[in-house]
């Protein structure tokens, strides 16, 4: 009886303590929130600003304007100020991470970034957003590839994948 119990109590410990990413929600498209954020009224602005804080969003193409590393009792830290391209929002974020410490930490001005983090404020006085805490992904290019990366978007059937013959990519089409 005690194994049966420890053993339930064990999985139990399991499941409930180790978090799955259904816990943490989707990332949501950053760059389509500052550009709804840009580009509405006054009076919506309020309303977008209430459902976006607290959740997790994905930005590309950020363009680093200025970086400042430095070093606190917690550790290292590299504080970011980005520019979103399709809105001129500023993105502010501190990388703290040491895994994104070490992706962050080759960038220099006028780099791009691609980042996933947590909401914290909506600005629209300073016309920014403030992300806490925060992911580096990776280095990023500047804009989007034309007619490659926005491809499903004008032809709703398209869909990029990977050629296991050749190895490269290519649209292939979905059949009814």
């Amino acid at each position: 009886m005690n194994r049966h119990l420890s053993a339930t109590v064990i999985a139990g410990f399991l499941v409930l303590g180790i978090p799955s990413r259904s816990f943490a929600g989707r990332q949501k498209n950053g760059n389509e929130l500052a550009l709804e954020y840009a580009t509405a009224k006054e009076s919506q602005k309020e309303d977008i600003s209430k459902e976006a804080v607290g959740q997790l969003y994905f930005f590309r193409y950020l363009r680093i304007e200025k970086i400042k590393k430095g070093k606190t009792k917690t550790g290292p830290f590299i504080a970011m100020d980005t520019v979103e391209p399709s809105s001129d929002m500023h993105v502010l974020f501190t990388v703290n991470k040491s895994v994104s410490l070490q992706k962050a930490g080759p960038l220099k001005t006028n780099d791009a970034v691609a980042v996933s983090g947590r909401l914290k404020n909506l600005d629209k006085d300073y016309n920014r957003i403030v992300l806490d805490p925060v992911i580096v992904r990776y280095k990023d290019k500047h804009s989007p590839a034309a007619g490659k990366e926005l491809l499903p978007e004008v032809d709703p059937k398209a869909r990029i994948g990977t050629d296991t013959s050749s190895g490269k990519e290519k649209v292939r089409h979905l059949k009814k």
